[in-house]
């Protein structure tokens, strides 16, 4: 009986086209997650800068108490209450080629409390 060291040719094929075919249904069943958590993202990114603002505005009540005031996310970061990236921006998370820095909150004082909502 003659000793086999490996695989033969057409099974090495064989396994390199089985690979393949996994590796594009990974793929492309991947792309459609990450595509959909775009939006999602974007909604928990918003949640958290309408927290921070109303965290700013608590601090503005007496200017609130008299006027409503609206701010920008670019206004948050320079004040540091959002840290951006190296270059001083807050990258839109479903378009990495867009800022959110000029996403307006507007800041009201009602029933004793701030309230922060998207302008």
């Amino acid at each position: 009986m003659k000793k086999k060291n490996g695989f033969s040719a057409p099974e090495m094929i064989a396994l390199i086209i089985l690979l393949g075919v996994i590796f594009i249904g990974t793929t492309i069943k991947l792309s459609h997650v990450f595509d959909d958590n775009g939006e999602e993202l974007y909604n928990m990114e918003v949640v958290t800068i309408l927290n921070v603002a109303k965290n700013y505005g608590e601090k503005k009540v007496d200017e609130l108490k008299e006027n409503s005031m609206t701010i920008t996310v670019g206004n948050l970061i320079e004040e540091g209450y959002l840290f951006a990236d190296k270059e001083s921006t807050y990258i839109d998370p479903r378009d990495n080629s867009k800022t959110l820095d000029d996403l307006k909150i507007t800041l009201t004082y009602k029933s004793d409390k701030v309230v922060a909502t998207l302008a």
